[in-house]
């Protein structure tokens, strides 16, 4: 049996530093965050050439003149295997100011003529499209990639709701001891391993208590006659001891500490640096 006499009761503090470390750490965290840094870019690359700039750009005073259609080509874009064309035109805004645009649309929605009607921001005269075109390639459709980060985005919430409750624990739980009486399998696999449900039972002020771990590391939770659990009486929720990552350490003070570890924060930081991007060039 570990040595837990030093542990002190709640309340206990951790850093921000530590509390990070417990919400970045675990399999859904990684796999969320990885997610998001890798399809970020590959998203926004999509959507800053969609109509969906076009609905947050193009707004205000909508003024109208005649512009002159100067030049037509094909894009590497297609959409239903049709290519999408960039039309080229120059008008001369409200001020008296010469100003050059482009629109896309398909080959048979070119202008008739080479005078065409031009649509632009009075505030902004660089925005602009010819009337009844798109300013971008893609129309708002192109929003189904945030499929892609969205399901990076769910497994970091759960992973960060998961590690909220273990931080909980771990300020306000009290030090118990629990014996193994189920183990079941789990329709879970994780590194092609098996993970298991284990419940665990306790007494805690008299009453008779249960809690469940998943892990598919059951030799971390069943190496002890009795197993270490970190138990709240109020809101009666628990954690197994070793099945908290990083495993915690006890100090001088009887204070729990989470020891640091650098590769939790990799894939976080990127993704987070950019989502900043991203959306610093949208906006």
């Amino acid at each position: 049996m570990r040595n837990f006499e030093n542990l002190s009761n709640p309340p206990r503090v951790l850093t921000i530093l530590e509390k990070l470390t417990i919400m970045f750490n675990g399999v859904f965290a990684q796999i969320g965050w990885i997610f998001i840094a890798f399809s970020i870019p590959f998203v926004f690359a999509f959507v800053l050439q969609s109509e969906v700039m076009t609905l947050i750009k193009f707004k205000g005073d909508i003024k109208e003149t005649t512009g002159k259609l100067i030049k037509t080509e094909a894009t590497s874009a297609k959409i239903n295997k049709q290519s999408v064309f960039e039309y080229k035109f120059e008008f001369v805004d409200q001020n008296g100011s010469k100003q050059s645009g482009l629109s896309y649309g398909f080959y048979g929605e070119r202008p008739q003529t080479d005078s065409v009607t031009v649509e632009y921001v009075s505030d902004n005269p660089t925005l602009s499209r010819i009337k009844g075109m798109k300013r971008e390639i893609f129309d708002i459709w192109v929003l189904f990639v945030l499929i892609f980060p969205l399901i990076g985005f769910i497994f970091v919430i759960v992973s960060i709701v998961l590690g909220l409750k273990k931080i909980s624990l771990i300020e306000k739980g009290y030090l118990y001891f629990g014996k193994l009486v189920k183990k079941q399998p789990t329709n879970m696999r994780v590194n092609n391993r098996t993970v298991y449900a284990l419940t665990f039972q306790f007494e805690a002020d008299g009453s008779k208590e249960e809690v469940i771990a998943k892990t598919h590391e059951t030799e971390e939770l069943q190496d002890e006659p009795e197993e270490a659990i970190l138990f709240n009486p109020i809101t009666r929720k628990g954690f197994l001891w070793d099945n908290i990552k990083p495993a915690l350490n006890i100090d001088n003070h009887g204070m729990i500490r989470v020891p640091f570890k650098l590769y939790y924060f990799i894939a976080p930081i990127v993704a987070i640096v950019a989502i900043i991007i991203a959306l610093k060039v949208m906006f």
